[in-house]
């Protein structure tokens, strides 16, 4: 007989491995048919297996080294030695190979939940837009509205990542099986329900499923009076049983933000709800439309805070488009500070007085504070999200910028905000001088927003930015047959003397000057273009009207790369000073408010 084989059977290793290896496996067993009735952690079991695997080394070695003919002895003092190795094994198995952070990430200052396999920690859900039951086509505002009701009452619970709406409206209509629309945004959980809404009454429906098995985790239907407090109740026991539901605890500040009852005019509501149908058309008219529809249920109830936010919103998004920011901003900012009055704990006003500090009165330190007491109130806030990214954006934390359009991208895979529009990551990745990833996002967001200006003029910028001048301008020139408004117009102007093409910028720029004296826009473009023409004087003037105007463009002066040519002159300097942001020379540390 081979002599380590001698030896193995002397010390009798194999018998050693084989009992212990039953041991093991039996103890395993036995946490694998009590983990769910326990309620055993991943860590627990993690632990338990790391410590066995541990212990059946100890075993091993101990056996070869004591092993006398076949009697293995072992002293109190090695004992106390294994026993050590055990538990400092056990304490260290959940932090190895676990799939959570030992430390909460941050992002700018801000928690960041961290991953699984849909990009969370947190569960994840997807809410589909509600069936309209009622039989009037008029009624769909009502039921769109309690559907983002819900979404909203659900998106303010940390413990949870909600898809946003715009995400999940494509499924409104032959939408495909659950598990398919799981996958795509990558949830775990779907919700769908109706609305029957029938003279004094309201039929509302829902039902949670578990999509990985696609079961039904639970279903009800609730028949209440037509009045907003019982209609907010239904929407707070959706959210309250859902959150229970995928074992989601709940702060006291989360429970008393999803049982508010904001209003209890029901007129009030149904104004309220078609302002909102407005928002979420995003257009000129949509938003115009809903600030009449939020003053309307102003005038009902004096104490809607929602409304006011709405409208802050409302006036936010018109400002630099149809509305001189001297005009707009004022107006947006009144409305918020009144919802903040009336409910501090309003996400959506924090929001929206967030971005008037930052790109109206350039108080960077208020701006940054509202941005983040919105987010710690709602974290799955699109817009805050947004928000809190082109803040960072424009202090140059670019990095951080595209990590928290990141986190809105996963929350709503399908906003517009976030893909294409100003600051989205098309603008984002322009500023940051990463041509090539812009042109990427550009042809993404075209396919998204087929036959949308706004995309194609951040491809066509990205192309120009990056030297493919003839494409860059082909793709400005398809953009502008579907809007040429202005401002669109300076950014063509800017392209085609980026492209060596400078009669034609000059004689683009002149018309542009001319319809700027009839029409607002932002008169920062005007500058630009000429920044580009090497005409630094006219420039430095058209920023000074930017200024008069109090223009929300202003802000991107520390980091728009169109405006290096003139970086080194000392008026310059001088601009960045006036919008709150300390020259290059400071090392790029903000000022105070001007």
């Amino acid at each position: 007989m081979h002599p380590v084989i001698q030896r193995l059977k002397e010390r009798k290793l194999i018998q050693w491995a084989l009992a212990y290896g039953a041991g093991a496996w039996l103890v395993l067993q036995i946490l694998d048919v009590t983990a769910e009735p326990w309620g055993l952690s991943g860590g627990v079991i993690r632990t338990a297996q790391a410590s066995l695997a541990v212990g059946f080394i100890i075993t091993l070695v101990l056996a070869w080294y004591h092993g006398e003919r076949g009697r293995q002895r072992v002293s109190g003092p090695e004992l106390l030695i294994i026993a050590g190795i055990l538990v400092i094994s056990g304490l260290l198995a959940p932090r190895l190979g676990s799939d959570e952070p030992a430390a909460e990430e941050q992002l700018g200052g801000v928690a960041e939940s961290a991953g699984t396999p849909d990009g969370s920690m947190r569960p994840s859900i997807a809410i589909l837009p509600f069936a309209n039951m009622s039989g009037d086509e008029g009624d769909a505002y009502f039921t769109d509205g309690i559907h983002e009701e819900i979404l909203t009452r659900l998106a303010q619970l940390e413990g949870l990542r909600v898809i946003s709406r715009t995400s999940v409206l494509k499924y409104g209509t032959d939408p495909p099986n659950i598990r398919e629309i799981a996958q795509e945004l990558g949830v775990g959980y779907v919700g769908e329900g109706s609305v029957r809404r029938a003279q004094d009454r309201v039929v509302i429906t829902f039902q949670l499923i578990d999509a990985s098995l696609d079961e039904h985790l639970w279903a009800e239907s609730y028949e209440r009076v037509l009045e907003p407090a019982q209609i907010f109740d239904v929407q707070r026991d959706v959210a309250q049983r859902i959150a229970a539901s995928l074992e989601t605890r709940l702060t006291p500040e989360e429970e008393a933000r999803i049982a508010s009852v904001p209003t209890e005019d029901l007129e009030a509501y149904d104004l309220y709800l078609r302002g909102r149908e407005g928002i979420q058309a995003g257009t000129i008219e949509g938003f115009n439309m809903a600030i009449d529809y939020f003053d309307q249920a102003i005038g009902r109830d004096p104490r809607y805070a929602p409304a006011y936010a709405g409208k802050a919103f409302a006036y936010a998004n018109l400002s630099n488009v149809t509305l001189p920011p001297l005009v707009a901003m004022p107006e947006a900012k009144d409305a918020a500070r009144r919802a903040m009055e009336l409910d501090p704990d309003l996400a959506e006003a924090h929001t929206w007085m967030g971005f008037a500090h930052i790109h109206f009165d350039w108080d960077w330190g208020a701006g940054e504070l509202e941005l983040r007491k919105a987010l710690e109130l709602n974290p799955n806030s699109t817009e805050a999200l947004w928000a809190y990214a082109g803040y960072l954006t424009l202090r140059g934390e670019f990095d951080q910028g595209l990590a928290y359009l990141e986190r809105a991208r996963e929350i709503d895979p399908s906003s517009f905000l976030v893909e294409s529009a100003f600051m989205g990551f098309q603008f984002t990745y322009f500023l940051a001088r990463r041509y090539e990833d812009g042109i990427a996002e550009g042809a993404r967001a075209r396919e998204m927003f087929p036959n949308t200006p706004i995309p194609l003029f951040g491809l066509g910028i990205a192309l120009v930015g990056a030297g493919r001048f003839d494409d860059g301008v082909r793709v400005l020139e398809e953009a502008l047959r579907l809007d040429d408004s202005p401002v669109y117009q300076a950014w063509f102007a800017w392209a085609l003397a980026e492209s060596g093409r400078e009669p034609e910028a000059r004689a683009l720029l002149s018309k542009v000057e001319e319809i700027s004296d009839r029409l607002y826009m932002c008169k920062y473009e005007i500058a630009v273009a000429h920044v580009t023409l090497g005409q630094a004087d006219a420039a430095f003037e058209w920023l000074d009207r930017a200024f008069e105007d109090r223009a929300g463009c202003l802000p991107l002066l520390k980091v728009d790369p169109r405006l290096d040519p003139i970086r080194e002159d000392p008026r310059f300097a001088e601009a960045l000073n006036r919008v709150g942001l300390a020259s290059p020379a400071s090392g790029g540390e903000l000022r105070g408010r001007p």
